[in-house]
């Protein structure tokens, strides 16, 4: 079990209200396993999805990752277990603007304590694999959006995490780049093996997954 969530719960207070976003959620997810989380906006997916990725805290229950309880964790070790262990695809791709494509593909490899030249040669690598070669020296705002996220998952992957969380990873994209970059994504996460998890309300994309579960108002109402 790569992953366990036991009575996880998220509530937020505003002003007198107390809004709840999580009620009792209860999952686990196999090692190489990929899961598809369906649910419209606003139904607590992408705050599962934060939370499962040790991004966000819980109010309460347990997050277990690769067996260890995250919440017994301090804020170093979980660092240390996000940048060995995870990796995150972003709607919005959240590139550092700044940098070129090949400086955001590094980064995850430099936190790990890759020399420049080691996280170079290896984001070089990755990067002709998602046919960016010639993007390589550009910065996001000189990518297209498919461009974009190709790098985005590049980065993602690029330090081979045991699991990979992904929230609308092609729901930014038009459908016939959505579909290719779709595409490229679950062959590098069947590739190198990893636990997926993704949080879509495609449901074309969401039942090319292992399982699909269902949220609906902060509660899993299905699983299959």
């Amino acid at each position: 079990m790569i992953l366990r969530l036991n009575d996880v719960c998220k509530r937020f207070t505003t002003g007198q209200d107390i809004i709840t976003v999580l009620s009792n959620v209860n999952f686990a997810v196999n090692e190489g396993e990929s899961v598809a989380l369906v649910a419209p906006s606003g139904s607590g997916k992408s705050t599962l999805l934060q939370i499962a990725a040790i991004l966000d805290k819980p109010t309460s229950g347990n997050v277990w990752i690769d067996g260890k309880n995250t919440n017994n964790l301090s804020d170093s070790e979980k660092s240390k277990l996000r940048a060995n262990c995870l990796g995150f695809v972003y709607q919005f791709h959240n590139l550092l603007p700044d940098f070129t494509a090949l400086e955001n593909v590094m980064m995850p490899l430099l936190i790990c304590g890759y020399t420049k030249r080691e996280a170079s040669t290896e984001a070089k690598e990755l990067l002709g694999k998602m046919k960016l070669s010639h993007r390589i020296n550009h910065k996001p705002n000189q990518l297209s959006g498919g461009e974009q996220q190709r790098v985005s998952i590049a980065r993602a992957i690029i330090n081979q995490p045991k699991i990979i969380f992904a929230d609308e990873p092609t729901g930014n994209l038009d459908p016939s780049t959505a579909a290719k970059v779709f595409d490229l994504f679950m062959q590098y996460v069947s590739r190198y093996k990893c636990t997926l998890i993704m949080a879509t309300h495609n449901i074309d994309l969401a039942i090319r997954l292992d399982r699909q579960v269902t949220i609906e108002n902060g509660k899993i109402v299905s699983w299959k």
